[in-house]
């Protein structure tokens, strides 16, 4: 790589370990607004959470020791203690790895869109489109899905403690689906109206979950029944008939699965998080480690405390852990105010939930995944949170409880599909991430990093997603009735099924791979530049020449190369664009005025653009090469692209573009070509070359685009005005952004 690119590379860096520098609310930091600009997205939200409040929002979203009294029946019935206790930690260790897994890529790609970003630019060019559309429509159901369990949770949990606390009541379904909407409602009103108090509001109940974590440890130490220690711990229970322990505990493990579920939260925040590249990662580790310490914990005083099994799993409440306090501190007054911290904390978790799953929406919907995708991806402009979005996912939760009025087991398969559907949003992304490592192709640069390690977790990561997808589709015992069947896997099949047709049918000529707008913003990740200039003599004697450039671009097939020649002092642009108005075949390149080109990374942006729409038939001019002409300009007006950025009879500075199309297309046949016809001086295609060859004040007012005369822009001091203006961070950050945003909306 030549010295300036180097250059240009330490510049980006040291741009980027400025991140710490907050510009304003909106827009983050510096690091934030490069990692916006790279991807192609637009910051639409106030970024208002820090690392404690996301944390926060993180833990309470996980809440791995309330999850785990929460759906204790499932695994006490299906492995007994000893079972969910081994299960337990063998969960914490290889979902930790799938966490990290996701970190290092979140750190990569900060993007409310989360699985199905990483996926657009991890995985094979040619699965990147359907692929990632498959995953953005697994999340979708997944949080959506999240939302609807984590009221029902909170509202069947208030259900339980009115059968404990009033022997007249009767059970009834209906009940708990009332309850459940107006949960609904509740978390609605934080999402909506007090969406600007989130951060507050999580900051908050992170106080609950820990003081509420001591606040029910206590007392069941203090006064709860002790178990014998090799009973807890050699004990495995076989309730579901399976008739073998082993399978009754593989069953079980879908129990700490549920209550380890839901790191990737956090990324679906980060357009709303400070510095998200590199408190991500952070939030995430953090969140896996304390909550597996706290969950661990809870469960072994859980197990110690338990009492009876056969009376704790037959209980009228619905939930051991309710009738465990009441044993424990012989009080209903005393149960219900250890179980209202977990009521509480139900609660806090479906507001998590539908703030990630709206958020999730919104991202999918941006890049056109979902039928009104124009409707779903506004922004409130009074609100700045995704609205429409939020009232969807209101609407979904509460059709979603009407389940429940016909069959309870019915509903709770709902779970089953929801942890199916993010599992395997897990398994693709962190495969597609570990077949990139494995072939040895370039990762995208991160504040976090697996490094040698990368490769052992992420197979580590793979197994156990494997293995926890297919558990997920057991019912809770063998020979199930049609009522106690697990459908989930109907469901999940009829929901790819679904998704799959209306991709067909309609999604993949509107949807739009995130990796389409993706822009890599560091040059050895952007494009690996390649050409040694091997000096000759030409067709005309004494003219020096020298080598066409080989460019190979991120995310393109191999043997879509380009060739790429830079000239000054041009003396036959004339001829040249004579050739190419009379469609002569042999002229058939992309000729730019490069006087209109502020740096390498400015055309190979314009060029990723027009090869993407090239691979997939969507080339809105002749060819692939006119296509680059297009992809320059701010604006949809082929004939205005043209007249700014094309060869004109007046053009002294030109840039020479050659897509390998065909095999008969080489460097050797465009470099004698380009010899032999091209009058001008060539030059090296690198930024140094374009300091003296771009036109900035043209530049400027074709993309309109005010340069600050004074102060800083982005952290870095302008530069003097005058013939060596060029603020290369500005002008690139702008100008990429109006490329990669054209037509998006």
């Amino acid at each position: 790589m030549n010295k300036s690119i180097d250059a240009v590379t330490s510049n980006h860096d040291a741009v980027a370990d400025s991140s710490s520098d907050l510009l304003d609310e909106k827009r983050g930091t510096v690091k934030d607004t490069e990692d916006m600009k790279r991807m192609g997205k637009q910051q639409l939200f106030r970024r208002n959470f820090g690392f404690l409040s996301i944390f926060g929002f993180a833990m309470i979203l996980m809440s791995t020791w309330q999850a785990l009294l929460g759906v204790a029946a499932f695994g006490l019935g299906n492995g007994g203690t000893a079972g969910l206790i081994y299960l337990y930690i063998i969960v914490v260790i290889f979902f930790g790895m799938v966490n990290i897994s996701m970190a290092e890529m979140a750190s990569m790609a900060p993007t409310a869109g989360g699985q199905y970003h990483w996926i657009s630019e991890f995985a094979p060019r040619s699965y990147q489109k359907g692929l990632s559309f498959l995953v953005g429509w697994l999340c979708s159901l997944g949080w959506q899905s999240g939302v609807s369990i984590g009221c029902f949770l909170a509202a069947t949990e208030i259900q339980g403690l009115i059968v404990l606390n009033n022997d007249d009541y009767v059970y009834e379904r209906w009940h708990g689906t009332l309850l459940t909407i107006a949960v609904v409602l509740f978390v609605a009103f934080f999402n909506t109206f007090l969406a600007q108090h989130l951060p507050l509001v999580e900051g908050l109940v992170l106080c609950l979950h820990l003081g509420g974590f001591i606040c029910i440890l206590v007392p069941l130490w203090v006064l709860g029944p002790r178990g014998d220690s090799h009973e807890i711990w050699t004990t495995f229970s076989d309730e579901g008939g399976w008739g073998s322990t082993g399978l009754a505990t593989l069953v079980g493990i879908i129990t700490p699965v549920t209550a380890f579920l839901g790191a990737d939260a956090a990324v679906h925040m980060s357009e709303e998080l400070k510095d998200a590249s590199k408190t991500l990662p952070r939030v995430m580790i953090s969140t896996s480690i304390v909550n597996g310490a706290l969950g661990f914990v809870m469960l072994i005083t859980f197990c110690y405390t338990l009492g009876d099994l056969e009376e704790v799993l037959s209980t009228p409440t619905g939930y051991p852990f309710i009738q465990v306090f009441y044993n424990a501190t012989g009080s209903r007054g005393g149960a219900t105010a250890m179980s209202c911290i977990l009521v509480v904390s139900a609660i806090a978790n479906g507001m998590t939930n539908m703030a990630t799953a709206s958020r999730q929406l919104f991202a999918f919907a941006r890049d056109g995944g979902v039928p009104c995708h124009k409707w779903f991806a506004s922004v409130s402009p009074r609100l700045q949170i995704p609205m429409n979005a939020i009232l969807f996912t209101i609407s979904f939760s509460i059709l979603f409880s009407l389940v429940n009025i016909g069959s309870t087991v019915a509903f709770n398969q709902i779970l089953s599909l929801g942890l199916a559907a993010l599992l395997s949003s897990y398994f693709i992304s962190i495969f597609c991430l570990f077949l990139r490592r494995l072939r040895g192709q370039t990762l995208l640069p991160s504040a976090f990093s697996l490094g040698k390690f990368g490769i052992p977790i992420n197979i580590g990561s793979l197994a156990f997603l494997a293995l926890a997808f297919t558990m997920s589709f057991f019912p809770g015992m063998s020979n199930p009735t049609v009522e106690s069947m697990n459908w989930s896997s109907l469901a999940f099949g009829g929901t790819l099924i679904i998704g799959g047709i209306y991709y067909v049918g309609w999604a993949r000529h509107h949807y739009v791979g995130p990796v389409e707008y993706t822009i890599m913003r560091t040059p050895p990740y952007h494009a690996r530049i390649e050409g040694k200039f091997i000096q000759g003599i030409g067709r005309q004697a004494g003219n020096i020449f020298k080598m066409v450039q080989t460019v190979q671009i991120a995310h393109m097939p191999p043997d879509l190369v380009l060739y790429v020649g830079l000239y000054r002092d041009l003396t036959n642009a004339g001829f040249l664009r004579d050739q190419l108005l009379a469609g002569n075949a042999e002229f058939e390149y992309a000729f730019i005025d490069a006087s209109m080109i502020v740096s390498t990374k400015h055309v190979l942006a314009a060029t990723f653009r027009a090869l993407n729409d090239y691979l997939n038939e969507r080339l809105k001019s002749r060819n692939v090469h006119s296509e680059i002409v297009f992809a320059l300009s701010p604006n949809n007006n082929i004939g205005e692209a043209f007249r700014r950025f094309g060869i004109s009879e007046t053009t002294k500075n030109l840039l020479v573009i050659k897509v390998a199309t065909s095999p008969a297309v080489t460097l050797e046949s465009v470099t004698g070509h380009l010899n032999e016809h091209i009058k001008g001086t060539q030059v090296v295609f690198d930024n140094a070359s374009f300091d003296s060859l771009s036109d900035i004040g043209r530049i400027k007012r074709v993309y309109k685009l005010t340069l600050p005369t004074s102060g800083k822009v982005n952290g870095v001091a302008n530069l003097a005005q005058g013939a060596g203006e060029r603020h290369l961070d500005f002008l690139e950050s702008q100008i990429l952004g109006s490329i990669a945003l054209r037509g998006a909306t």
